[in-house]
């Protein structure tokens, strides 16, 4: 990864953390945040609010089923980014 492409893993990390009230060192990149840290459909749809919000973009419901990770919500994030 890029310098660019860390920093905003990292800002997403936070982000999810702030969102679902986890500890940055309870997540990693592929831990399940319902599965792993019992986090309810209520909380993602927060988490897809305020990316929105932060990054000015456009998020499909149908995507919220990616976003069930980190690295699942930087995947839709930059994809989202670059259209």
């Amino acid at each position: 990864m890029t310098e660019v492409q860390v920093e905003l893993h990292d800002e997403l990390r936070d982000l999810v953390c702030d969102v679902l009230e986890l500890e940055p060192g309870e997540i990693t990149g592929t831990s399940s945040f319902v599965d792993d840290h019992g986090v309810d459909s209520l909380s993602l749809i927060e988490l897809v609010a305020q990316c929105e919000k932060r990054y000015r973009i456009q998020i499909a419901e149908s995507q919220l089923k990616t976003m069930l990770t980190l690295d699942g919500v930087y995947r839709v994030v930059t994809e989202a980014e670059a259209l």
